[in-house]
């Protein structure tokens, strides 16, 4: 079973050129998005009821570098169904010449929405996913570095948090799926300068509110064919250990780093 939805990616405003890749400025002007997110509500509800038992949710990223083509998909897949039985999804695919934001260290967007249609109890375990498509016979005259380091430096958080509207959105989602446990997440260099949504969302809470409280583990894996992700260095660093500290009064939360990841205090 598969849904398709064409939805907008929310976009507050325009960037400019970077690092020799075709990037010109633009804005893309945030419309329509509201009534996406009416409609991913309304269904959100209607897809669960085909799911049996326990649900892994995967957010899912493919980059095509050196074009700037994005495809984000969120899919939904229970312990009952059988291997050759494709999970619901939904996903976005834009153009976006993130290059320049994440060299500025900010991301200007977001496709976090689209958890509105997944925001289910029944959710033992997120994960995101990266899925870099890249053609190292192409050419890119004199800077030979950016091919290098667009392997894996600059990707988009798919549920970055741009503005205020998407943190509270974002906290909405998760205080719905109070069941998660795990959270497995394939790490990438760029994070450590723009961070996770994710976990921005679950340490700007309000008050003594504790989202995903049933969380036990959170799995960091950093792929050995790309670069390696540093320990002690960048914001999703400090924000893994505020996620740390802020649970410390409830259940313990056990951190795993897998694959290649270097110490950098």
């Amino acid at each position: 079973m598969h849904f398709s939805l064409e939805c907008p990616i929310i976009k507050v405003a325009a960037i400019e050129p970077h690092i020799g890749i075709c990037c010109p400025p633009r804005t893309i002007i945030r419309e329509r998005v509201d009534r996406q997110i009416r409609r991913l509500n309304h269904i959100g509800p209607i897809l669960c009821g085909f799911m049996k038992g326990p649900v892994t949710l995967t957010v899912q990223t493919n980059i095509f570098p050196p074009g700037s083509q994005v495809d984000v998909t969120f899919m939904a897949r229970d312990g009952h169904s059988k291997a050759e039985i494709s999970p619901i999804s939904i996903g976005t695919t834009y153009s976006q010449p993130f290059c320049s934001q994440l060299a500025k260290h900010k991301l200007q967007y977001t496709t976090a929405y689209l958890l509105c249609a997944f925001s289910w109890s029944t959710i033992r375990v997120i994960r995101v996913d990266v899925n870099i498509t890249y053609n190292p016979r192409l050419t890119w005259g004199k800077n030979s570095v950016c091919r290098e380091r667009l392997r894996d430096c600059f990707v988009p958080d798919p549920l970055h948090i741009s503005t205020e509207e998407d943190r509270a959105l974002l906290q909405t989602q998760l205080r719905q799926m109070k069941e998660v446990y795990e959270l497995d997440i394939l790490m990438v260099r760029s994070w450590e300068n723009i961070g996770l949504g994710l976990f921005e969302a679950l340490l700007l809470c309000s008050g003594d509110e504790l989202l995903l409280p049933r969380l036990q583990v959170i799995r960091l894996s950093a792929p050995p064919r790309w670069h390696s992700v540093r320990i002690g260095h960048g914001i999703w660093w400090s924000q893994l250990c505020n996620v740390v500290k802020q649970r410390q009064s409830g259940e313990a939360v056990r951190i795993e780093l897998v694959g290649n990841f270097r110490i950098c205090f």
